[in-house]
């Protein structure tokens, strides 16, 4: 055989040195071919196995990404930010800090990325109870609703109040959505359905808003609660790197006659939005206000950036979603805060 005759092969299994494809042919089919298609076999092996690897973990990303996706608020609570969060956000001057004085259920917070330091307040001790069970104790209470019926019996058992921890968390829950009108002031209402596949539809999501609690807990596993004064925690949690996102009661005379003179577990009054508003124009941080717009909040907040969006209310005692005028007051502090493009849009 010479140095170029190119037809020559080996026998990968047993090296022989064959002078021709047909003679190396004969070999393999005589005496190498199942230790051959062995090898391949072996190898098509290796790749589905690999490529299970792949796909578990892919799954397993999925399912992290998944673990952490908040899609549904933690309540049905009566002046909740739920739909109008990301606009809030957007709006948020950079900080290292992040503090709500009247947090409520916690819709920014919970939508918004975590800070270095994150403070969750409210005067209602009900709302309180909820988070830091849920955070504190969340196998218990997830498991305590998860054995809740849907059914307007549990709700009229629910108004009761209870002194352990979890039950009343539980009962907080369920009176939030359960209850029409996403307020727990009042007792009126149940959340029916006449028609079966809406019936149907509402157990779905008081399953689907259960699912969402593991990651709610998660997120609020470094924030501080706190149940004081909101101008208290202003002062205490001052820093020149602070945002306060302050979304207090809504003036009464900016609310719907229905909610007038109901809804929030403590209301506030004009002389209250002007010792907010001085404490708020006194602070060495920064500060975003949400409410109506209105000729007291214009003069509280004359020199402040003011934008507008027009939104639904995110639940009603009809059912329905009316359209309301959202405004945040952006304090001068935080305009200088802000990154430019934000700025343009906001003036």
């Amino acid at each position: 055989m010479s140095g170029h005759d190119f037809g020559a092969r080996s026998c990968p299994v047993c090296r022989t040195l064959f002078e021709s494809v047909e003679r190396y042919a004969g070999h393999t089919k005589r005496e190498c071919r199942e230790q051959m298609d062995a090898q391949v076999r072996r190898a098509v092996a290796e790749v589905d196995r690999l490529l299970e690897i792949r796909a578990a973990l892919t799954e397993g990303l999925r399912e992290e990404l998944r673990a952490g996706l908040i899609t549904r608020p933690a309540l049905r609570y009566y002046g909740g930010k739920w739909r109008l969060a990301p606009w809030v956000i957007s709006h948020l001057p950079e900080h290292v800090s992040y503090v709500e004085p009247y947090a409520g259920a916690a819709s920014v917070l919970l939508q918004k990325r975590p800070s270095a330091i994150e403070v969750y307040n409210d005067l209602d001790g009900q709302v309180v109870n909820f988070f830091r069970v849920l955070r504190e104790r969340p196998g218990e209470l997830i498991r305590a609703l998860e054995l809740t019926p849907y059914a307007r019996a549990e709700l009229v058992a629910c108004r009761e109040p209870a002194e352990e921890p979890v039950e009343a968390a539980r009962r907080f829950f369920v009176r939030s959505w359960l209850g029409r009108g996403a307020q727990q002031r009042t007792t009126r209402g149940w959340r029916f359905e006449r028609e079966l596949h809406h019936r149907r539809r509402m157990t779905v999501l008081f399953g689907s808003v259960l699912t969402d609690l593991t990651s709610i807990a998660q997120r609020f596993r470094d924030v501080q609660i706190e149940s004081s004064p909101a101008l208290d925690v202003i002062e205490t949690f001052d820093t020149s790197d602070t945002v306060f996102y302050c979304d207090p009661p809504y003036l009464a005379s900016t609310r719907s006659r229905r909610w007038a003179g109901d809804g929030y577990a403590h209301d506030m009054t004009e002389a209250d939005h002007a010792a907010l508003a001085e404490t708020l124009r006194g602070i060495k941080g920064m500060a975003v206000v949400s409410g109506y717009a209105s000729p007291l909040y214009e003069a509280l907040y004359p020199d402040w950036t003011r934008v507008e969006r027009t939104s639904r209310v995110d639940f009603s005692q009809t059912g329905k979603s009316p359209s309301k005028v959202e405004c945040l007051w952006i304090s001068p502090r935080s305009v200088g805060r802000m990154p430019q493009r934000l700025l343009e849009a906001a003036v």
